[in-house]
């Protein structure tokens, strides 16, 4: 996302022995996004991790889930499931709830800055995508190699949040 100025780990992962598996993520983490002199920032907690713990794991979806602990309120959950089909690869999806800066809402209408929202989260999956199939499968971008990532839309929502 462009606008994310920095991420601060706010609280590390359990400590002691690591369980088999992916490291897990840390538990919270305060999140600054800054653009054209206005900044916004919140901690956010991850309540939920599903499938990440298996070493290999069962071809299920992975999940994680977080919420806002502090600041602007936000919530959502990222899954990483298989693709149908022979050509393989991952579907990600992304869903996003968050309220909207009222100085911002202010200055461009709840609707603009809804879009606005929209369409640059769409766009960040695009390029995760391209980045993990260029990186993957060697195909540098868009169509190449067998990375497979499909970005999705974030979901419809009503309204703009809390």
């Amino acid at each position: 996302m462009p606008w994310v100025s920095r991420v601060e780990v706010e609280e590390a992962a359990a400590a002691g022995p690591r369980p088999p598996g992916p490291p897990r993520p840390p538990r919270r983490s305060r999140w600054t996004c800054a653009t054209a002199g206005f900044e916004v920032s919140w901690v956010a907690e991850i309540l939920h991790l599903a499938g990440l713990d298996e070493a290999g794991g069962d071809g299920g979806a992975r999940s994680m889930g977080w919420a806002t602990v502090e600041g602007l309120q936000s919530e959502g959950r990222v899954t990483f499931a298989a693709a149908e089909g022979d050509a393989g690869g991952t579907v990600v999806e992304l869903e996003v709830e968050h309220s909207l800066p009222p100085p911002l809402v202010d200055a461009m209408g709840a609707e603009g800055l809804e879009g606005l929202v929209r369409a640059t989260l769409q766009h960040s999956m695009e390029t995760f995508r391209d980045y993990a199939e260029g990186s993957l499968g060697g195909g540098g971008g868009r169509g190449g190699g067998g990375g497979g990532a499909r970005a999705r839309p974030p979901p419809e929502r009503g309204g703009p949040g809390p």
